[in-house]
């Protein structure tokens, strides 16, 4: 990026509590296994419909799975879709065959 271009955003209270969120977002997603209570798909039909404790933060879903958890895992998803669209979108736009055949690999 350019100097002035990262100039003019720093002096922007919006972008800079953008960039923190996105950050936290890379953060959380990359890390997803060492800070998520448990797997996204893991159940404790006990546990279901609790409101927030310090057992689960956010909460249990009707079938007992922690909120918390399945925010970490879905930003990490999201991330994954976000990029491929990025990819998908660069090589469209440039389109070459070697770039393709790369972006169908990944498909």
């Amino acid at each position: 990026m350019n100097k002035k271009v990262l100039l003019r955003l720093s002096r922007h209270q919006s972008a800079r509590v953008g960039g923190a969120l996105l950050l936290l977002v890379f953060f959380m997603a990359a890390f997803a296994p060492f800070l998520a209570p448990e797997g996204y798909n893991e159940q404790d039909l006990i546990m279901r419909l609790e409101g927030p404790s310090l057992e689960a933060p956010l909460g249990t879903d009707h079938l007992g799975r922690q909120l918390t958890s399945r925010i970490i895992w879905g930003g990490r998803i999201t991330l994954q879709i976000a990029f491929m669209a990025t990819l998908y979108w660069t090589g469209h736009r440039h389109s070459s065959r070697s770039y393709s055949w790369i972006l169908w690999r990944l498909h």
